[in-house]
Parts: C-alpha cells; sequence; structure tokens
C-alpha cells in the first residue's frame, strides 16, 4: 500500500476548483476518477476548504472592523 501525499499543488488544484464553482462531490469525484485514495482525498478537501473558509470568515472581519467608526467614550446617563 503506497502513501498519497498531499502536495501545495493538489491543494491550490482544489482552491481552484471550488474558485470556479465545482462542488466538494464533484471534486472528490475528479480527484477518485485520478486514481486518488477516498479517504486521502476526503482529508485534503476538508483541509483545503476549511482553512479557506476561515481565511474568508478573518477577511470579512476585517473590512467589516475598518467601515466601522472610531470607537468614543460612551458619555454617562443623566441622573
Amino acid at each position: 500500500m503506497t502513501t498519497q501525499i498531499v502536495t501545495p499543488e493538489l491543494r491550490q488544484w482544489i482552491a481552484q476548483q471550488a474558485g470556479d464553482g465545482h462542488s466538494a462531490d464533484s471534486v472528490l469525484g475528479a480527484m477518485k476518477a485520478s486514481g486518488w485514495d477516498e479517504d486521502t482525498a476526503l482529508d485534503a478537501l476538508e483541509t483545503t476548504l476549511g482553512e479557506q473558509l476561515g481565511g474568508a470568515a478573518a477577511s470579512r472581519r476585517a473590512k467589516a472592523a475598518a467601515a466601522l467608526p472610531p470607537r468614543v467614550a460612551v458619555p454617562g446617563a443623566r441622573l
């Protein structure tokens, strides 16, 4: 049994396929048709797409924070 290595090139290919709108199922099918073991392919998909989603969420949070006005002290209530 040979071990399949998930290379940076494979991860880039997965990210490109997702960016082009291909579903995870279709990418998995293409990987399996190319000889990838299903467990290895699933792991590569989960890791790559998870990192992509995490990075996209962080980017959205940073953009939202940059769009907010600067913080100011809230005045005390008048009693």
